[in-house]
């Protein structure tokens, strides 16, 4: 009885190796594997950002100094204004996105003070637009009433179009913007 159960020992402490070894081939390959594909997704992940890079563009503009408007229709904001480019022929479609940044506007009257926002292309005011006002009517403090507006405008084949950002003061108050504002644009193929 004991010979047999040596023998059956001895029989399978001569193929643990063995299997020790296809265990060690298995985790090496398993490895290469994932070397590889990750390989693959840095390289495809590179080509893509530097592709997209080399089909964006950006457009900036800022404003300097203090600027106020009292009237109740729009009117160019001074400085904030420039053309977006026609559209890459045969090229993906390709979008602006477009962001007015107010940082600290603020408005003094006594009839609820406040402003409006918008962005124009080809001097036609987009649909969506930004509105701030107080809570009182007299308030006694006019606190900074942080404001930002993005519009997304598809480029036209052909065209430059001009963007420019716009505001009108709310029942008769004077709007105040005494911080740089800036209106941006990036530029790039729809994905």
């Amino acid at each position: 009885m004991k010979t047999q159960i040596t023998k059956q020992h001895i029989n399978v402490v001569g193929v643990q190796p063995q299997i020790a070894h296809n265990q060690d081939r298995v985790k090496k390959q398993s490895l290469t594997t994932l070397a590889i594909f990750f390989a693959i997704l840095v390289t495809t992940t590179l080509y893509a950002t530097q592709g997209m890079a080399q089909n964006t563009s950006l457009r900036f503009a800022s404003t300097s100094g203090q600027l106020s408007t009292t009237g109740g229709s729009w009117s160019e904001i001074t400085g904030l204004v420039f053309n977006i480019p026609a559209a890459p022929l045969g090229g993906p479609a390709t979008t602006a996105l477009v962001t007015l940044n107010v940082p600290a506007p603020y408005a003094t009257g006594t009839n609820t003070p406040g402003g409006c926002f918008g962005i124009t292309v080809n001097y036609s005011v987009q649909t969506t637009i930004a509105c701030f006002t107080y809570d009182s009517t007299a308030p006694q403090s006019y606190g900074r009433k942080p404001t930002t507006l993005v519009v997304a405008v598809p480029l036209q084949n052909y065209n430059s179009q001009r963007i420019a950002a716009v505001w009108y003061s709310v029942r008769n108050s004077t709007v105040m913007m005494d911080t740089a504002s800036t209106l941006s644009a990036v530029i790039a193929p729809l994905p």
